[in-house]
């Protein structure tokens, strides 16, 4: 948008005896910026929950994963689902359901970093992409996801819903030979089992299976990252 406005005002600059005319142009111009910016926001962003589309979520997931290998450091990739929902929808409405989904998006959003990027993957499940993170960070932000949502208290005329959340880790380091679709899908592999381990719980790889070696890992750090899964 500066660009334009810059030019409007070079133009206005050079001549004087057309101000009026010049400054109906850059009001026009920057109206016109500030729509497309908007059309923009509608592409990527949903509209419910404020958070990224999906399409545009896994060009973000593929970008990540190239850095990564480039800069030779980890990535991980968080699917939640929140639990039973249906039944929230069915017992409540879906004007309530949308309101959790609402609430939920929010704690996602003052949960993560700046460089994150969460996404409404469909229906009442999200995705939390982690640039530069490996499984410590990963497991930590789902901890305190965990007991946020576990928290909440979503009012609607005058009842409380309760909500609790699923999670699925995944982590990619730079010797993996993965794509971005395998990455996703091992999150939803660790989602899934967090679903059949009776939810509300969290999943993620065995850590031997992240390092081409166990050197540099010490107990006191193994035990802080896998004491037990939530």
């Amino acid at each position: 948008m500066e660009t334009y406005l810059e030019l409007a005002r070079r133009l206005q600059e050079a001549a004087g005896a057309d101000e009026s005319l010049l400054a109906e142009a850059a009001k026009a111009l920057e109206t016109l910026v500030r729509r497309c910016q908007q059309l923009e926001q509608a592409v990527v962003v949903d509209e419910l929950t404020g958070l990224y589309k999906l399409s545009y979520f896994r060009t973000q997931v593929e970008s990540a994963l190239e850095q990564a290998r480039r800069g030779n450091f980890a990535c991980a990739l968080i699917m939640m689902d929140l639990d039973f929902f249906k039944q929230i929808n069915d017992t409540y409405g879906h004007l309530a359901g949308n309101r959790v989904l609402q609430v939920v998006a929010r704690t996602i959003r003052e949960s993560i970093r700046k460089t994150d990027i969460a996404a409404r993957y469909g229906g009442e499940e999200f995705a939390i992409l982690l640039p530069a993170t490996g499984l410590e960070g990963a497991v930590s932000l789902c901890r305190r996801l965990k007991r946020a949502i576990t928290g909440l208290r979503v009012k609607d005329n005058g009842r409380e819903i309760k909500v609790t959340a699923s999670f699925g880790i995944a982590v990619f380091k730079p010797h993996h030979q993965i794509d971005w679709q395998d990455f996703i899908r091992q999150a939803d592999e660790q989602l899934l089992r967090a679903k059949k381990d009776g939810r509300n719980c969290i999943r993620h790889p065995d850590w031997r299976s992240l390092f081409s070696s166990q050197a540099g890992v010490s107990s006191e750090e193994r035990a802080l990252l896998f004491g037990g899964e939530e």
